[in-house]
């Protein structure tokens, strides 16, 4: 493959890529030639019995490109051998890309990069006959990025403190932006991978440790924990609050924001506004289920995160069998009630210190009921009436949490609250409003890391 000159193309140390297939466009690219093959961010990865590759593809658990679930029929296996002298069996999956302006199809490793800077990473037999890598290219100057934007003009804190931010994935958006903000304040921070720290527990002795060392205490931590490793995330933050450390969002409360069933409960019981809802696990009274939600309806998996496992009814002829679908794969499920009007559109308002900070309209793509970002959807700033402020700061008031997004959809009898996230991701809502959310985060750590950490009063 040659340019117009019949040279080809030459290509610098990082890109960005397009992912055709699924309509995944300008991902970070690593282009490495010390690696053989390439290999891209995939979570989930399972075989199921009829030999199908399931996987998603992309899912930063926070800001995630898309999180599509894919399918591939007859996978291959790579084995890899990394800069350790480890070997790996990587699953191998071809996905047609479109790099520096070029069309290509070629297999890519599934792999999970989330300790890496670039969720992809491009390697010699991609590159072999397309393109020339000269490391010490020019890259082109990049229009100005919407995080160096927002940082601009912001100024030394008053008092210095040492900040932790609990992560993960330390190159998803959220967590850069949090630091990059935290250290533009001139605070002291580091990013702690709590999947990886252990807790010491004796009397009169508690410590966080984190690769061999404890961990200094802070005056702060920003938990950012992802829904899958919810527990252990929870337990890493409770005992830093039992050593006496400020936290932006409770353990307990992380919790129960995580479980729907008792996150609904107490919603309904603050007098928040929500879709009515059904709990089940297996029952034989199905029809007396349809017949008081009613079609059409929603199905949702109890854990189900991102707009996945969700399932639109739309006949009370497909309900039972659908229902007693989910039964056989023994998960607990909510029925709940599909409001027409809101066409595929919700709202997400972003909660700072008990007050509504930013907000964004979400819409569906095509046909597809769900507005998450997360299954592809769009978003935009959106204007909240007084009510909708209301709801949404009385649900991150019943779910204990002072920073939080609240996703809430727009009916005939008003605003319905449905869900309240402990980890909220920063890229939609900066990109939709504008507006430097994590500035906001970061004020209200300072003006309340000294302060002794109130009760949890909610009590549930």
């Amino acid at each position: 493959m040659t340019d117009d000159k019949g040279q080809l193309p030459t290509i610098g140390s990082t890109a960005e890529v397009d992912f055709l297939d699924f309509n995944i466009f300008d991902v970070p690219a690593k282009i490495d030639t010390g690696a053989d093959r390439s290999s891209v961010w995939a979570t989930d990865i399972k075989e199921l019995e009829d030999g199908t590759l399931e996987f998603v593809l992309l899912d930063d658990e926070h800001e995630l490109y898309t999180g599509k679930k894919i399918t591939v029929r007859s996978p291959k296996t790579s084995v890899i051998r990394n800069s350790t002298g480890d070997v790996q069996v990587r699953y191998r999956v071809k996905l047609k890309i479109k790099l520096e302006d070029r069309s290509i199809k070629t297999y890519f490793t599934l792999s999970d990069r989330s300790k890496n800077s670039y969720p992809v990473l491009i390697g010699r037999k991609t590159l072999h006959n397309r393109f020339i890598v000269d490391v010490k290219k020019n890259k082109p100057e990049k229009k100005e990025t919407l995080s160096s934007e927002l940082s601009k003009g912001i100024e030394p804190a008053d008092e210095k403190l040492n900040i932790a931010v609990l992560s993960k994935g330390p190159g998803n958006y959220s967590t850069k932006r949090l630091v990059q903000t935290l250290r533009l304040r001139g605070h002291n921070t580091r990013i702690i991978n709590y999947s990886e720290c252990y807790v010491d527990i004796e009397q009169d002795n508690l410590e966080v440790r984190f690769q061999g060392e404890p961990v200094d205490i802070p005056d702060a931590i920003i938990p950012r924990i992802s829904s899958k490793v919810t527990r252990y995330g929870s337990a890493i933050v409770r005992q830093f609050e039992m050593m006496g450390v400020y936290t932006t969002a409770r353990s307990i409360a992380i919790e129960r924001s995580r479980n729907k069933l008792r996150s609904l409960q107490l919603l309904s019981k603050s007098e928040v506004g929500i879709p009515k809802t059904i709990f089940s696990r297996e029952t034989d009274a199905v029809e007396d289920l349809i017949e008081q939600i009613g079609a059409p309806f929603l199905i949702k998996v109890a854990k189900g995160t991102h707009g996945r496992g969700v399932v639109l009814v739309e006949s009370r002829r497909a309900a039972k069998s659908v229902i007693q679908a989910f039964y056989v794969e023994n998960v607990s499920i909510l029925l709940q009630e599909f409001i027409e009007e809101a066409s595929g559109e919700d709202i997400r308002a972003f909660i700072v210190g008990g007050k509504v900070v930013a907000a964004m309209q979400r819409k569906s793509l095509g046909d597809d009921f769900r507005s998450n970002l997360h299954m592809g959807g769009s978003a935009e700033e959106v204007k909240l009436t007084a009510e909708e402020k209301r709801n949404a700061v009385k649900a991150a008031k019943a779910m204990g949490l002072d920073i939080c997004g609240v996703d809430l959809i727009r009916s005939k009898r008003g605003p319905l609250v449905l869900e309240v996230n402990s980890s909220p991701g920063l890229r939609g809502i900066e990109q939709a409003t504008k507006k430097d959310i994590a500035l906001e985060i970061v004020k209200y750590v300072e003006a309340n890391a000294r302060k002794k950490q109130m009760k949890d009063k909610v009590g549930a």
